[in-house]
Formats: structure tokens, C-alpha cells, sequence
């Protein structure tokens, strides 16, 4: 059961690495001004919509019997958010430091614009932004956390189940 969850959950780095290269593509070619009024209803809408479903995807991955559903949920949530400081970072860096810095950002295994944007934010004052991205980070890893303690109680009840049967 974890080797198939697992293959899932590997499946959405691909899909958002594919994503994020078509916005990256899209923001290249209109602009910082159109990214921010096209990206930025997406991303409020996502925001509330995983933080709404992250009690739901909670209680399932405590729950035994729905625990395969919480572990893959919790794991599109991480997903989700970290798409959003993904994207707000990008916003933030390109408005604050131009697109030279941003093309550093994500030479850096393209999670580089994450901190490039919280140094950028504390070196302009910019509070609300740090706080911003920083709610976003504890939010990217908390359900990521959730779920591989979901995945490994997965395995070890069908270790137990194995072990029982012999």
C-alpha cells in the first residue's frame, strides 16, 4: 500500500514542475503586471480552499480506515501551498530585486526563490511579507509532516498484518 501511495505522491513534483514552467513562460512573456492579476486570484483561492480542507484531510490521516485518503490529501495540500510561496516568492523577488535575481532564484533547484524572497523582504522592511511567506512555509510543511507519519502508520499496520498472517 505505501510503495502505490508513494508512486502517487511522486507523480506531483512532475505535474507542478511542468506548471510553474508554462506560469514562468507565460509571466516572461506578459509580464510582472498580468502574472500578479492572474496568479494572485488563483492563488487566494487555493489558499482558503486547502487551509478548509486541511481539518477534513487531518482527521482522515488519524483515522485507520481512511488513512491512505488523509496520507495522499495532506500530501496535495503541502503540495498546494508550496506552490503558493512558490509563486508569491516570484512575484516578490521580481517586484522587489528585477528578474536577474529571480533567474538566480531559480537556478537554485527552483525552490531558490523561497528564501531569496524572505532575504528580500528583511532587507526592505517588507514585515507583512516575511509574515506572509513565513505562514506559508509552517503551512508547507506541517501537512507534509502529517502525512508521512500517515504513510509510515500505513506501513507498519501492514507489516503487522503480514506478520499476523504468517
Amino acid at each position: 500500500m505505501k510503495e502505490k501511495l508513494q508512486s502517487l505522491i511522486n507523480v506531483i513534483p512532475f505535474l507542478w514542475g511542468a506548471v510553474s514552467v508554462v506560469f514562468l513562460i507565460l509571466a516572461l512573456i506578459q509580464g510582472l503586471e498580468w502574472f500578479k492579476s492572474f496568479a494572485f486570484p488563483i492563488m487566494i483561492t487555493a489558499f482558503w480552499a486547502c487551509l478548509g480542507l486541511f481539518p477534513l484531510f487531518l482527521i482522515f490521516a488519524l483515522v485507520k480506515p481512511m488513512r491512505v485518503v488523509g496520507a495522499f490529501g495532506m500530501m496535495f495540500i503541502s503540495w498546494a501551498f508550496g506552490a503558493i510561496a512558490w509563486a508569491y516568492s516570484l512575484i516578490g523577488v521580481w517586484s522587489v530585486w528585477g528578474m536577474v535575481l529571480v533567474i538566480i532564484g531559480l537556478v537554485f533547484a527552483w525552490v531558490g526563490l523561497v528564501p531569496m524572497a524572505l532575504i528580500a523582504s528583511l532587507f526592505n522592511g517588507m514585515w507583512t511579507n516575511l509574515l506572509i511567506l513565513a505562514v506559508l512555509i509552517v503551512l508547507w510543511l506541517t501537512p507534509r509532516i502529517i502525512s508521512a507519519y500517515a504513510i509510515n502508520k500505513l506501513d507498519a499496520e501492514d507489516s503487522a498484518a503480514v506478520v499476523g498472517n504468517e
